[in-house]
């Protein structure tokens, strides 16, 4: 029978990260997707559950003890502040590299102190490092490395083929027939983030296993090495395939299906043959039936749990806008996209703010457009737009003598729009920069805008820094933000009110 105190604590445990972090699963791809490396972090995300679950093997029990009930609550705060403070300063790109998922350890951190103290830490170490790999950012060098991936495995599959006899040249990741039939070796056939997933998945199982550490690691290095081995088999068949039968008979039998098959097939294998490599469970097994010494009462566990459930009540309060935050994945940015192939989705974008958008020239600052306004130049609204190759979170573009009254407000997207009074000269304008990404050339780009007016006599304000218009939480954040940079107004300029309308229809 398992220890009660044990089971007790690490099912708190589960509970209250799961609150803390179901708003961050539901905004994530419960899918692997082929086009999206990336999308491999679902995998780390609920196979952490069943390392929490795991993690039953330890012998910890809840313990109540003030100095740790205190730092756990330091530590919770810094989470929060941190959260609260990096969705703003990062707009949308705190959803493309997932920020969200790689503050997990610290959420971990605090919860695990209030349950367990500091030898809770020690002994669940393990947990809370997988838990950062919930966001892809730690592993984008890897990522960034799909393309070459995919590239090594076509010349493998073009040697194959003509070590068969199959007359065939390569171009890239094209092969091309005698026949002048072609088929794509490309990196949805190899993506990275299915290799990754699979090694993510068996991370945990090798936590349970008992064995060294070195046989751990060789266990997971060769499941990654049959799936490499798998999906070259895989691919050499289906091209074989499309070399004798044509490219239809290729994709509508083998290929339909092989992807998920080998995935689920290596995972299967590797269970099977773990004995091969010194793992096993029966010690857990001994470990995990063995009661203690002298039983404790569950009643004395009761303010140390409440307290780590109450944690994980309030990160789920702040993480509810994951539900509708904007979402680009960093790892789809495309080098292919220009600054000019983004100009007529800035123009509808910039149409969304009610008025007409009409693209003028291309400046040393960007490209130019006028909102509305076209007749009157010195009451016109005018939009400098630059791009950019990856998530970015919105900055001036022009350059001013001076700027005042700066805000910044995180909308229910997750995009983040600042808006000031600036001066130039002898004039005054009104202003307001964000960034959105934008999906063009099959791939994404980021826009910074920045909008400004001249202010005039006739110029009407606007305020939209409520909690109707951002969400009682944007509105919390966006306010700590702005108290952490001394701003305590916020400007009521009609640009805020533009930008508010653009950067919200995304």
């Amino acid at each position: 029978m398992i220890d009660r105190a044990r089971l007790f604590g690490i099912s708190v445990l589960f509970v209250a990260f799961l609150l803390g972090a179901i708003n961050s699963i539901s905004a994530t791809s419960l899918s692997i997707l082929d086009n999206d490396p990336a999308s491999y972090i679902i995998v780390v995300m609920l196979m952490l559950f069943v390392f929490i679950a795991f993690s039953i093997k330890e012998n910890l029990r809840p313990v109540f003890n003030r100095m740790h009930m205190a730092v756990a609550s330091l530590v919770f705060a810094a989470y929060i502040i941190t959260v609260s403070y990096l969705r703003v300063a990062l707009s949308f790109a705190f959803g493309s590299y997932r920020i969200d998922a790689l503050l997990f350890p610290l959420l971990l951190i605090a919860l695990i102190l209030a349950l367990f103290g500091y030898e809770g830490i020690k002994r669940l170490k393990h947990a809370i490092i997988y838990s950062a790999f919930a966001s892809p950012i730690l592993l984008l060098p890897i990522i960034a490395l799909n393309n070459a991936f995919a590239n090594v495995n076509a010349g493998f599959v073009y040697d194959a083929l003509r070590a068969a006899g199959v007359q065939a040249a390569k171009s890239g990741l094209i092969i091309t027939a005698q026949s002048a039939a072609s088929i794509t070796i490309s990196t949805t056939c190899v993506s990275l983030g299915t290799f990754i997933a699979v090694v993510m998945f068996l991370i945990p199982v090798a936590y349970l296993y008992n064995g060294s550490l070195k046989k751990r690691i060789v266990w997971i290095i060769s499941a990654f090495a049959l799936m490499v081995a798998l999906n070259l088999a895989r691919m050499l068949s289906i091209s074989l395939i499309w070399a004798n039968y044509g490219l239809g008979s290729a994709i509508s039998t083998f290929h339909a299906f092989a992807g998920q098959l080998i995935f689920y097939a290596v995972i299967i294998i590797m269970l099977i043959i773990s004995y091969k490599f010194g793992l096993s469970l029966r010690q857990n097994q001994r470990m995990m039936r063995k009661r203690a010494a002298r039983e404790e009462r569950l009643g004395q566990f009761i303010l140390p749990a409440a307290v780590a459930v109450a944690f994980g009540v309030v990160a789920f309060a702040f993480s509810a806008p994951y539900w509708t935050m904007l979402y680009a994945s960093a790892s789809m940015y495309s080098s292919n996209a220009t600054y000019t192939s983004l100009n007529p989705y800035v123009l509808a974008a910039l149409s969304a703010s009610g008025s007409n958008a009409a693209y003028l020239s291309s400046t040393n600052a960007g490209q130019l457009f006028a909102v509305g306004g076209f007749q009157n130049a010195s009451s016109a609204t005018y939009a400098i737009v630059n791009g950019a190759l990856r998530p970015i979170a919105g900055i001036p573009t022009t350059t001013f003598n001076s700027i005042e009254g700066l805000h910044s407000y995180v909308l229910k997207n997750g995009v983040t729009i600042s808006g000031a009074t600036a001066t130039s000269g002898n004039a005054t304008f009104d202003i307001a920069y964000f960034s959105m990404p934008f999906n063009v050339s099959n791939g994404y780009a980021s826009a910074n805008i920045e909008l400004f007016r001249r202010i005039t006599n006739t110029n009407t304000g606007c305020s939209i820094g409520n909690p109707s218009s951002l969400g009682l939480v944007s509105y919390l954040e966006s306010g700590f933000y702005n108290l952490v940079h001394g701003s305590y107004a916020s400007p009521d300029g009609m640009m805020l009110c533009y930008a508010y309308r653009i950067a919200s229809t995304k």
